[in-house]
């Protein structure tokens, strides 16, 4: 059990971290552009959204990439390329999906009346004494 509540305690952590990191590039990709790109490739987030672009055909990008952060413009295409095959992927919806994955982690944190605040284990009906799960002090209520 207590196990199990660290696992979710950790879990909710790392989706309040996911999302102010997120949440924070997607306010700032409204007023920057975050490109990378090579020969054939490119790969922009602006917007609140993530754009990969190649020339005529899909390829791959290569590891040679070059990476710059540019001012938005309404009129730039952002490194686009002429006739270029592009994939467009909102990513405003990754920080909402981890904020409610981390609401619902913090509620299943609270203790449930008569179970030990520290692992949650039931303790009703049981004497005075520490909790027979995990041996913290326990008060009666």
């Amino acid at each position: 059990m207590y196990v199990r509540r660290l696992f979710f305690s950790i879990l909710a952590w790392a989706n309040v971290v996911l999302v102010l990191t997120l949440g924070l590039f997607c306010l700032a990709s409204v007023r920057w552009a975050f490109l990378a790109h090579d020969v054939g490739t490119c790969t922009r987030f602006y917007g609140g959204s993530l754009s990969y672009g190649c020339y005529m055909n899909f390829q791959l990008p290569t590891l040679k990439q070059h990476y710059r952060i540019e001012c938005r413009n309404p009129a730039d295409w952002y490194g686009g390329l002429c006739h270029e095959v592009t994939a467009r992927v909102p990513v405003w919806p990754i920080p909402l999906a981890s904020a409610a994955a981390a609401m619902i982690c913090f509620a299943k944190r609270r203790s449930r009346p008569g179970s030990c605040p520290t692992c949650g284990y039931p303790t009703v009906g049981l004497g005075t004494g520490p909790c027979p799960e995990c041996g913290a002090a326990r008060t009666i209520s």
